[in-house]
């Protein structure tokens, strides 16, 4: 018998099967971040957690499991998928007090205990295959009497090589520089301009508006009430208002994000208020323009998207209509700018302040 620690991959994220309405997740998961002993019996297909006073036997494929002693039974047995071990996530959060609780709008758990919180993605078994890392397309949506065109950029966020994070132009704070500059600076192989900034002052120094963490490290402050993407260590998106945002700051476990607005869609719906959110300019309000604009699909893409002319409103119903469900603007008119693969998708009139980075490694290659 070789006994061996859960084996490793590099995002974790649950699969729903939808048999049995069970959501399951990677050993590593629970060992990583809820402090769990995992080992694992390969010749026997034997799974053992221990956490505290607690100690849980399953077998991979079979129903009955074990605890302290005590024979139970499971509605979804473990299995092995892509060398990946995964546990039914309900019936051992019972057993190691961890709360579960389904967020619809995210698709995700958020898992706690009562030191962390996390959000585990989640997905239906089986639909992980065919997923492209990135991939740019072109499309054009009827919005009320309007055909609309626009440049997508979809990120599988699920995908072990590709991250997000946020850079500034040369590095400081009040800088301006091409986004091309700021995308090679930091080696992404896509960008798109983010929060709005100080574009028409005269001095050196062109000031952010809005919230910016960059590498884990919060480099601009805000009392803005407007919309903030926030990016979690395993690449999990969320987008919050800025009220609520330094709460979700001090909780930890945010490496990047960037404040913009106003929000387009929540939980699918087209939720525009920027009024609500602060916003006074007509640019915002009612005029139509050249827009920027960050979604979040259902099956966990990011889409980054640029169009030359479009209402706030009219942004919103195209970003719905392109499939995502939570959904915010970005800066936009001049600064309104998508980098990829070194080249200009949509080239932005002027230098900027800071960008949205899709940092990519194939983990397939040598």
């Amino acid at each position: 018998m070789i006994l061996a620690t859960a084996e490793v991959s590099a995002k974790p994220f649950g699969y729903l099967d939808t048999e049995t309405n069970r959501t399951f997740v990677p050993l590593r998961y629970l060992s990583e971040h809820f402090q769990c002993e995992v080992i694992w019996d390969a010749e026997q297909q034997k799974i053992f957690l221990s956490r505290e006073d607690m100690d849980i036997a399953l077998t991979v494929g079979q129903h009955q499991v074990i605890v302290n002693g005590e024979l139970h039974a499971l509605d979804g047995v473990p299995f092995i998928d892509q060398d990946v071990t995964y546990v039914p996530l309900r019936f051992i959060g019972q057993h190691l007090q961890i709360s579960l609780e389904w967020e619809a709008g995210t698709q995700a758990v958020v898992v706690q205990d009562q030191y962390r919180t996390f959000r585990l993605p989640i997905i239906q078994r089986g639909s992980l295959n065919g997923r492209k890392a990135i991939e740019l397309t072109e499309k054009t949506f009827i919005v009320g009497s309007k055909q609309i065109r626009s440049h997508v950029l979809a990120i599988d966020l699920l995908n072990p090589g590709v991250q997000v994070t946020v850079g500034l132009a040369r590095d400081k704070v009040g800088q301006v520089a091409e986004l091309k500059q700021i995308a090679d600076t930091n080696q992404a192989v896509a960008a798109v301009n983010g929060t709005f900034f100080d574009a028409y002052t005269d001095g050196d120094i062109q000031i952010p508006y809005g919230f910016i963490v960059s590498n884990g490290e919060l480099v601009h402050p805000s009392t803005e009430k407007r919309s903030v993407l926030v990016v979690g260590p395993n690449t999990d998106l969320e987008i919050v208002s800025g009220d609520v945002f330094p709460a979700r700051l001090q909780q930890g476990a945010v490496t990047a994000a960037i404040q913009a607005g106003p929000r387009l869609l929540t939980d699918g719906k087209i939720t525009v208020n920027p009024e609500a959110e602060g916003f006074r300019d007509p640019k915002i309000l009612t005029n139509s323009g050249a827009r920027t604009a960050l979604g979040i699909t259902d099956e966990h893409y990011l889409l980054l998207v640029t169009t030359p002319a479009a209402t706030i409103p009219e942004l919103a119903e195209w970003m719905q209509k392109a499939g995502a469900v939570q959904a915010m603007n970005l800066d936009g008119g001049a600064s309104s700018g998508l980098y990829y693969e070194s080249s200009y998708i949509t080239k932005p009139g002027r230098p900027i302040s800071n960008a949205l980075l899709i940092q990519y490694s194939d983990p397939e290659a040598d």
